[in-house]
């Protein structure tokens, strides 16, 4: 029994660091685009509108107009190349924390959807590793991503706190609801990668994820409980 049982054991722990390994990966292609994004793409465009505002001196009225136009172009270009490239790789989170991350999240997703999302949190420095720091970042954001295709969100709401020994996490949103039976039927299903994504890294951080509807509020509920090391 004691043989199966550091069997299993070990299976588990080598599992884990597979999966470990194969985020990391992940994580570090996703620097390498949204790296090529802000460093190669954005200033070739910003190039390019200063070739064309050059060019405003001209008296033709029509090429003015047709100037105007590819400007605008470029400039709207460039805030989705850099907001593509944050959402891929968050250097806030690396550089001046989780809670500007969140908050960079927040203010990049609302410039380019109709919807509205705040952050609120009392902790102001978050105990948890580099890594686990952004596997959470990650399952936030999946969690916001999906809300807002599949349950139609608009409003959302977040909210980090710590409770005893527990780093706790709500996310509350104006979208359909959305139960632990969905959930476990999402997981099941082969399209169901962006719940498997949230299963997975929280697998990682041995934490637990709960869904429940506020009747009183009239919105959905994500409760994520991770336990502080």
């Amino acid at each position: 029994v004691s043989l199966e049982r550091e069997r299993n054991l070990f299976k588990i722990e080598q599992e884990q660091l597979l999966s470990e390994a194969t985020i990391k990966s992940q994580e570090l292609e996703r620097q390498h685009i949204g790296d090529d994004l802000h460093d190669e793409i954005a200033p070739m465009l910003a190039g390019a509108k200063m070739y064309l505002s050059a060019q405003m001196h001209e008296n033709s009225e029509d090429r003015k107009l047709h100037i105007n136009k590819a400007i605008e172009i470029i400039d709207r270009s460039i805030v989705r190349i850099r907001s593509i490239s944050h959402l891929l790789h968050p250097l806030s989170l690396q550089e001046l924390g989780f809670n500007y991350a969140i908050d960079d999240f927040c203010n990049t997703f609302m410039a380019t959807r109709e919807s509205i999302i705040n952050y609120y949190t009392n902790v102001e420095l978050v105990p948890l590793t580099k890594f686990n720091k952004l596997l959470l970042f990650r399952i936030i954001q999946e969690i916001v991503f999906n809300a807002e295709k599949h349950s139609l969100a608009t409003q959302f709401k977040i909210e980090l706190k710590i409770n005893s020994n527990y780093l706790q996490v709500l996310i509350a949103h104006n979208g359909k609801p959305f139960n632990e039976i969905d959930f476990i039927e999402g997981l099941k299903a082969k399209n169901g990668l962006g719940l498997k994504n949230i299963q997975h890294r929280l697998n990682l951080l041995k934490g637990t994820i709960k869904f429940y509807f506020d009747i009183e509020n009239c919105e959905q509920n994500i409760f994520i409980q991770i336990l502080i090391d």
